[in-house]
């Protein structure tokens, strides 16, 4: 929600160029964040290396083997990075996957005709790379997010479906949360002799989601 807010008023506020500096450099701190300092600096030094490499030699296999090996490297030296070698399946594979995505659709013709600059393509592809809502969990390609953000200026809002759609999440959000820290986990902790019956995998799931 509160990227929902930020995002609209950025763009109705700043002009592009500003915003999308901005922007992006606000969701490189936000992963600093999340993640670690090396994370980011390692996913944008991978970034810039393909960006760089197509550049000059504009073929689908420069994107993929100039992916190699920092991805090779980054897979099988994980603790290097980080502690936590999920971090790294997460945000440096999804990364990886957007520079791949873009670099591909801009050979394809996908770019946008007003980055016809080195600096605004090099902008454009971060500022991709690092939209808050596809950074991780979703896999969106470049040339659809490049339509989606175009559709945002022609494409009429039903703010009445939209604000129906959100009361439905919050109930069933609301609902679900009841049912299970209310309902599923309270029955569980009463039960001890089933409780001890649940293989070790499952124990350690539901005591993560139990607190204990």
């Amino acid at each position: 929600m509160s990227h929902t807010v930020v995002f609209n008023l950025g763009t109705k506020l700043l002009p592009e160029t500003p915003f999308t500096i901005i922007y992006t450099i606000c969701s490189i701190a936000a992963c600093v964040y999340y993640f670690s300092p090396t994370l980011v600096a390692l996913s944008i030094a991978q970034g810039t290396i393909m960006f760089v490499m197509c550049h000059f030699f504009r073929r689908k296999m420069t994107v993929w083997i100039s992916a190699l090996p920092l991805l090779y490297y980054a897979m099988h030296q994980t603790t290097k990075f980080s502690q936590n070698p999920f971090l790294i399946y997460t945000f440096v594979s999804y990364s990886m996957l957007s520079y791949v995505s873009y670099n591909i659709d801009t050979i394809n013709g996908a770019g946008r005709k007003e980055d016809d600059t080195i600096a605004k393509r090099y902008l454009r592809m971060m500022f991709y790379t690092f939209y808050q809502p596809y950074l991780f969990s979703l896999i969106v390609l470049y040339a659809d997010f490049e339509r989606q953000m175009a559709a945002r200026t022609t494409k009429q809002r039903d703010w009445k479906h939209c604000v129906f759609f959100a009361m439905r999440i919050a109930l069933w959000w609301t609902v679900m949360e009841v049912a299970l820290h209310f309902i599923y986990y309270e029955t569980i902790l009463r039960n001890i002799a089933y409780a001890n019956t649940l293989p070790k995998n499952q124990l350690f799931s539901l005591s993560l989601t139990m607190g204990e």
